[in-house]
């Protein structure tokens, strides 16, 4: 709960001096995964974590570089990531904690 008061006061800062900052939120899993549903994370534009984590790793930079193209291109995505070979999808992360 701290963490949530956390990301908001700070998402609240950004907003009020106009400074371009995404949300990185993950909204389902399936299997392992490094954090669960409402692990949020905010991200500036030059990549840099604000607050907040998704679970770290390759999963948290490659996050944190699509918020920035996202910031870059004024734009909203649903991306799926998977952290292992189970799902058959592209964005693969070969993350160990993702393995059953």
């Amino acid at each position: 709960m701290i963490e949530d008061r956390k990301i908001v006061s700070k998402l609240n800062e950004y907003m009020k001096k106009n400074k371009p900052v995404a949300t990185v939120n993950i909204v389902s899993t399936d299997g392992s995964t490094p954090r669960g549903i409402g692990s949020t994370m905010l991200v500036g534009e030059r990549s840099n974590l604000i607050e907040g984590t998704i679970g770290g790793g390759i999963l948290e930079e490659k996050a944190k570089q699509d918020a920035v193209n996202c910031i870059a291109n004024k734009e909203n995505k649903l991306i799926n990531y998977a952290l292992n070979n189970s799902s058959g999808n592209d964005k693969n992360l070969h993350m160990k904690c993702g393995e059953e």
